[in-house]
């Protein structure tokens, strides 16, 4: 979606550049730094008003939103003293099956594999629920693994809300999974509930029940979320020196929340993170509908806070080290606006956070932070002297001699 608008959206956003200056930056900037996430700022604006007519469409309404479970479970002063109550850890690792072969190289084999979620819905009126959604107890992946020695670590990736069949290309960033198995990561892109092979029957779009007015279906697939996450990575742990997690947007948030529970992740990488989904603001594009439907069933602000305090990582400490965790975020991002990962840094102030000129969906400064990510994740590999090839440390004449990176090459009927 992201590709198919950032032109237009650009485009907008310089014609909105006057009246989309940020009102202020969370660091220094230097001048064309300020343009360019003005830049940015008028794009996402646009794109708030375009995105959730395309992504939504006519269908969708207040009434699909309206809470059905017993919310005040959430509520719960024990989930405040300890996150693991509310995100149990799974007993032991997963059966994990291979659905299909996606693709098949000499260097790559690209897979399709599934297991039997190990999540249970905490809440017992929710539960009587989640039996029905037959299509989210599955848990699916993509796992991308190289061929080559290298290969010593494995990092999770937990998609950004709305992101389709995992299985098409287009869903993932394919390029940079493939860079990730150049660094000496082989890469699991999970499927999030209730989003593309995961989606109900009769769901409008890819994420519907993910993030909506149904406040209490917001905490619970966030829960199962990070359940899959810890599930999958008990698996890997046995096959990798190193397993680490990539999320975006609100596979950020999850990716988060999985460190607030889990101490067995290496380090995670946090694109664009909601802090606090409670503190989003009430006309949010990230939601288009969840709080209109909200306030609609009675919930104040001060509830719908409180309720969602679990799915909140901003709330917890870390059960990684602070310096493991590495985030980015715009300084002109309308949809996860820059006070929510600001929230993180203030809680975690050991945490890395890089501010980039730009904004949700358009990033002037990708370069520099892929060279900082793939820095981060490097220095987490064993051994990495003696890593063969270190992504980003080529020389010159080896990037000029005309050589085809080995992940670039055409793949065999691709």
């Amino acid at each position: 979606m992201r590709a198919m608008v950032r032109v237009m959206l650009t485009c907008a956003g310089c014609a909105l550049l006057p009246g989309c200056m940020p009102k202020s930056f969370p660091r220094s900037v230097t001048a064309p730094e300020q343009a360019l996430t003005a830049v940015a700022l008028g794009a996402d604006r646009v794109g708030a008003e375009i995105i959730p007519r395309y992504e939504v469409g006519r269908r969708y309404s207040l009434q699909r939103q309206t809470p059905k479970v017993e919310y005040s479970f959430y509520t719960d002063v024990r989930f405040k003293t300890d996150p693991t109550l509310f995100y149990p850890a799974p007993e032991g690792a997963p059966e994990v099956e291979k659905v299909k072969t996606l693709q098949n190289t000499r260097d790559t084999e690209v897979t399709l594999i599934k297991w039997e979620s190990q999540y249970w819905p905490q809440n017992p009126d929710f539960a009587l629920r989640y039996e029905t959604y037959q299509e989210a107890h599955t848990a699916y992946a993509v796992y991308l693994r190289s061929k080559r020695p290298i290969n010593r670590g494995a990092v999770i990736v937990s998609h950004a809300w709305t992101g389709g069949d995992i299985f098409r290309k287009r869903h993932y960033d394919e390029k940079k999974m493939y860079q990730y198995l150049d660094l000496g990561y082989d890469a699991v892109v999970i499927q999030e509930p209730y989003h593309g092979m995961r989606s109900l029957e009769n769901t409008i779009f890819s994420g519907e029940q993910f993030l909506s007015g149904d406040i209490s279906v917001i905490a619970e697939a966030l829960c199962q979320e990070v359940t899959d996450i810890r599930g999958i990575r008990t698996w890997l742990q046995d096959r990798y020196d190193v397993v680490g997690l990539m999320g975006e947007n609100m596979g950020a948030t999850a990716a988060l929340m999985a460190a607030v529970a889990d101490p067995g992740f290496a380090f995670v990488v946090a694109w664009e993170p909601i802090a606090s989904p409670g503190e989003l603001p009430n006309d949010s594009p990230v939601a288009p509908f969840a709080f209109k439907a909200m306030y609609a069933s009675g919930l104040d602000q001060n509830l719908i806070k409180k309720v969602l305090y679990v799915a909140s990582p901003v709330n917890y400490d870390l059960a990684i080290p602070q310096k493991d965790v590495l985030m980015f975020a715009g300084m002109g991002d309308g949809f996860v606006i820059p006070d929510q990962p600001g929230m993180l840094k203030k809680k975690w102030d050991d945490a890395g956070l890089f501010w980039f000129a730009g904004g949700h969906l358009v990033n002037f400064q990708k370069k520099i932070c892929y060279q900082k990510e793939r820095a981060f994740m490097r220095s987490h590999l064993p051994h990495k002297k003696d890593a063969a090839v270190k992504a980003g440390d080529k020389k010159p004449e080896q990037e000029k001699s005309g050589k085809t990176k080995w992940w670039k090459r055409k793949k065999p009927g691709g």
